[in-house]
């Protein structure tokens, strides 16, 4: 399996950064894939694809970085998810509680 590496800065704002499976999507060329996260120097606006993946991501491309949460149905009706908006060298621009439908971010 290959791994990701991103700034623990970027991790702080996510609960459960380690350990955890995540999905990369490219939006530069379509590839996804299947990682882990290791974490990096905070502060650093780093997000490096390790492994094999490498072959998927180049540098300059944009990614969504896709993690995912257990619930059982009560939980369901009252989750929401945290979007973290990242912007020019890696920096989160603003982090919301909940996607809007049909929204392009």
């Amino acid at each position: 399996m290959s791994a990701a590496s991103r700034s623990t800065a970027i991790c702080s704002t996510q609960s459960a950064c380690r350990q955890t499976k995540k999905s990369i999507v490219n939006n530069n060329n379509g590839a996804r894939f299947e990682t882990y996260i290791i974490e990096g120097k905070r502060g650093s606006g780093v997000i490096c694809v390790n492994g094999a993946a490498a072959r998927l991501v180049q540098p300059g491309d944009v990614v969504i970085i896709l993690s995912y949460v257990w619930v059982d149905a009560e939980e369901a009706e009252t989750h929401r998810p945290t979007v973290a908006l990242i912007g020019e060298w890696n920096r989160i621009t603003s982090i919301l509680r909940s996607e809007p439908e049909a929204t392009v971010l």
